[in-house]
């Protein structure tokens, strides 16, 4: 398995007082700038972050070669066994405090794949890759023999857009974080309290309070190798995880969830194409036509939601400024009165989304 090191613990996406001298709008009703505060689970307790949840970065990694290449420098035995504490404890077992000593941090590892001497990378990186990566996405690699070099790939394709996009990021994946839903009930707020009811309505609410620890190389790994097919009539996605070959149908994917029966039955946000910034305007007060499709001015019920979504089921780095993509489908449909939507479908297809667009 990959190291231990790459292990990351989910942090919770909290709330604090609202402030609107902070807010994004003049709106009276606008959710702070720093309602939300991030912090990081240690043994049940949680210790503060000053930054707010536009500032959380993704921490450092570390790129080591796969075993059989030449060792990372300054690595040792005592290094390998992974996080353990002083105390002998595991690193997501602490004693509930937090040393913000950056010398005393276990860099994740990411292993970087093998290649002969002769052979170099294709770099999927460059201008008009993105087509050519989604047609390659389209085509079943798994209809083939192995042929990667590396054994945690099934093709040179994954390998290669492994080495050449992947870990050309600075950050490999999302800060992924949870809501703390009681911390939201105790502060007592109507609108936190109408957030709640309708994350609950619309079968979101545990998806979004989900707390598990993950592990950075298999979610890496995973959209390298992911392909999204058919398994006996039924759509399913294919992936590789270390070095065996998996699959999933839909109807399984979404049991996963505890969506209950009927979920793969309802509509598909995704059928309806990326949301109209003027199908928006219910989001805004009457005078702030010209905010459609932006973070400034939602009112509050919206932009609260914006920023539990773009933490948890649509994760988004880079722009702050604009509701993305399907995000605007998804907060269109949490409008009151709204009718079920298949929350499976949406989670599948956003995947999707991210393997051909990363």
């Amino acid at each position: 398995m990959p190291n231990q090191r790459a292990r990351r613990t989910k942090r919770r996406l909290d709330s604090s007082q609202v402030d609107p001298n902070e807010s994004e709008s003049s709106h009276a009703n606008v959710v702070s700038r720093k309602i939300f505060e991030i912090k990081r689970a240690k043994k049940g307790t949680f210790s503060s972050s000053n930054s707010s949840d536009e500032e959380v970065e993704d921490e450092t990694f570390r790129v080591e070669h796969r075993k059989g290449m030449r060792p990372t420098e300054g690595d040792s035995e005592d290094e390998e066994e992974g996080a353990v504490g002083a105390d002998g404890s595991d690193d997501d077992e602490g004693d509930g405090s937090e040393n913000e000593d950056a010398n005393d941090i276990e860099l994740p590892v990411i292993n970087r794949p093998r290649y002969p001497f002769e052979r170099a990378p294709t770099n999927y990186f460059g201008d008009g890759m993105p087509e050519t990566v989604k047609r390659l996405r389209r085509e079943n690699p798994y209809n083939e023999p192995k042929s990667a070099i590396d054994a945690r790939f099934w093709t040179p394709f994954q390998q290669d857009f492994y080495t050449s996009v992947i870990l050309k990021k600075s950050k490999i994946t999302h800060e992924a974080q949870y809501v703390d839903w009681e911390h939201m009930v105790r502060k007592n707020d109507s609108i936190f309290d109408q957030v709640i009811a309708a994350c609950a309505e619309k079968r979101i609410k545990h998806l979004m309070g989900f707390k598990h620890s993950w592990n950075r190389e298999i979610i890496a790994q995973f959209y390298a190798a992911v392909y999204f097919g058919h398994y006996q009539n039924e759509r399913a996605i294919f992936w590789m995880t270390e070095e065996e070959r998996y699959h999933i149908t839909f109807p399984a994917f979404v049991s996963q969830f505890r969506l209950g029966d009927d979920d793969i039955n309802y509509p598909k946000l995704h059928d309806e194409g990326v949301l109209e910034s003027k199908e928006m305007h219910f989001m805004y007060p009457r005078n702030c036509r010209g905010d459609w499709g932006k973070v400034k001015n939602l009112y509050t019920f919206y932009s609260i939601l914006n920023r539990l979504f773009r933490k948890t089921l649509t994760p988004r780095d880079g722009n702050t400024s604009d509701v993305m993509l399907f995000q605007r489908n998804l907060m269109a449909a949490m409008r009151p009165g709204a009718p079920q939507f298949s929350v499976g479908d949406f989670i599948w297809q956003e995947i999707k989304n991210v393997s051909e667009n990363p």
